[in-house]
């Protein structure tokens, strides 16, 4: 599912293994892991995000920070 997608951060190596790319994933809730598929995997601004979902832009943004932010952790 996770393949080698650039994400656009720089602290994040190239020592990163699927396995851990996987579990960090799964550490999300369901809510998170949508919207970081979607913003990450499928390509989809926050706005984009928040259009699809019928959710208020700065909820939508706020979220995926989040999310990205406890991914980014989970790979520390």
């Amino acid at each position: 599912m996770l393949n080698r997608v650039r994400y656009g951060y720089d602290d994040w190596s190239e020592h990163i293994t699927r396995i851990d790319l996987e579990r960090a994933f799964e550490s999300l809730s369901a809510e998170e892991r949508l919207l970081v598929e979607l913003h990450l995997i499928h390509g989809k601004s926050a706005r984009a995000i928040a259009r699809l979902q019928k959710r208020p832009i700065r909820e939508v943004e706020t979220l995926l920070q989040q999310a990205l932010e406890k991914l980014r952790n989970a790979l520390r």
